[in-house]
């Protein structure tokens, strides 16, 4: 730019300066005013212009999805299809549940009535009479059961490993579960080795006491407390009702034989105890509260050796469900749900197919 130009546009901003210092106030004020009325306007039309537009392209993506719904049901119908056989694929589960309650104990009534009588008169003698621990023995089971060494010590008993870990369905008609032959092989009864990904030895494919736990924990059982209702629930989920129904009663015979063997080897080390106490104390009151707890004691193996329901009791017994009576899978929702998803991939297909043809035109 030349030295001129820029002299006349100085020239041309000192003017401009001068005539805006000769306006009175109320002209600058009507300039203002009329500078935000023009630029509300602005606004107005714009917004309004914007809103237009979207309203067109609302309608537009309506009316390609509207034209291309045979595209987008035939892409539904295809999903759904998937789904269909992958639903059919899934073996059925069925489950058998055992509702509990707490069985009464009457021993620990005698033995908390000793403890407000003669709780004073047993420490002094070295001895703990408690008050008895009946309701919190129901926690305990709940978080025994749901243990990891627990459930270690029930799958090795009852030798459940194939069954929870190798089979993979059942055949109704011969009542014989399905095994997967690229784990387990039923003819040698044993576990398929297999080479390493980095190593020409073979390994067994035989799963870890962890893993078991975790696949049982989170697939097959279901041990839960209500508190509020005071029911003690046992669920288990298999290929085979008969195994389910076998496993809930396994579980709750297991739990109630661990409680009572522990209970009764507890009071007859407890009976052994307090006779050496009676033999060194010559207090006829010590020797009183000796005898009587003895008493309780004797009273508590007797419940543990007459009741095979010890600490739970049935409420409402497991049963064996019928082949169609499956928990899972559903079936039906996999095929909605299916066709659903393939209702919106089609959708988002067809849009963008509008969209590409759009910009090459």
């Amino acid at each position: 730019m030349s030295k001129d130009t820029d002299f006349d546009s100085n020239k041309k901003a000192e003017s401009s300066l001068d005539e805006a210092k000769q306006l009175t106030a109320a002209q600058r004020l009507e300039r203002i005013e009329n500078a935000l009325i023009y630029s509300s306007q602005c606004t107005v039309a714009y917004g309004n212009y914007e809103t237009d537009e979207d309203e067109i392209d609302l309608g537009r993506l309506l009316s390609i999805i509207w034209n291309g719904k045979f595209k987008i049901i035939a892409i539904a119908l295809l999903i759904a299809i998937f789904g269909l056989l992958y639903a059919l694929s899934l073996p059925n589960i069925y489950t058998s549940t055992l509702k509990l309650v707490p069985a009464q104990q009457e021993s620990e009534g005698g033995l908390s009535s000793l403890a407000a009588k003669y709780g004073g008169l047993a420490s002094m003698a070295g001895i703990n009479l408690g008050g008895g621990d009946s309701g919190n023995n129901i926690e305990h089971a709940v978080e025994l059961m749901n243990s990891w060494p627990y459930v270690e010590t029930f799958v090795e008993k009852y030798n459940l490993k194939t069954t929870f870990m190798a089979a993979n369905g059942w055949d109704a008609s011969t009542n014989q579960l399905k095994f997967d032959i690229n784990k387990f092989d039923k003819d040698k009864n044993q576990w398929v080795q297999d080479s390493g990904l980095f190593s020409s030895d073979l390994e067994s494919l035989e799963p870890t006491s962890f893993e078991t736990y975790k696949a049982i924990k989170k697939d097959f059982f279901s041990i839960s407390f209500d508190d509020e209702l005071g029911i003690f629930n046992i669920s288990v989920n298999h290929f085979s009702p008969y195994v389910a129904y076998e496993m809930a009663n396994k579980l709750k015979n297991d739990i109630n034989e661990y409680f009572r063997a522990q209970d009764k080897k507890q009071a007859l080390d407890s009976i052994s105890f307090i006779e050496d106490k009676i033999n060194s104390t010559a207090n006829s009151q010590m020797r009183e509260v000796f005898y009587n707890m003895i008493e309780s004691h004797t009273q508590k193996i007797m419940m543990t050796e007459i009741s095979d329901e010890y600490l739970l009791k049935t409420l409402i017994p497991a049963k064996v469900s019928e082949p169609k009576e499956k928990s899972k899978p559903k079936r039906a929702i996999i095929v909605i749900v299916s066709f659903i998803l393939g209702g919106m991939l089609g959708a988002l297909l067809v849009l963008i197919s509008a969209f590409r043809n759009s910009k090459e035109v």
